[in-house]
């Protein structure tokens, strides 16, 4: 069996060009690291993960409502002079 290549935070920080700090929290909170003792290794699949998790999430904008604030108003102040 082949050992893994394994990378430092620092390194793949710096290749990336992010802060080695921000690089070892968001390897923390996503469990794509090995910890032991006080120092943290990072393999190729923990690299492809921290890589994945990193980019941002897609948003669908909510559907652009029709209309005039007004019309808006007064539609909710019909429905009030209803009760």
């Amino acid at each position: 069996m082949a050992l893994p290549e394994i990378y430092s935070p620092d390194d793949v920080a710096k290749h990336f060009g992010w802060s080695p700090r921000r690089l070892r929290s968001l390897a923390r909170q996503i469990g794509a690291c090995s910890i032991v003792g006080n120092k943290m290794i990072l393999t190729e699949a923990d690299v492809q993960l921290i890589l994945e998790k990193s980019r941002p999430e897609t948003v669908i904008a909510p559907p652009k409502a029709t209309g005039s604030y007004a019309e808006l108003v007064k539609l909710r102040s019909k429905g009030d002079a209803n009760k």
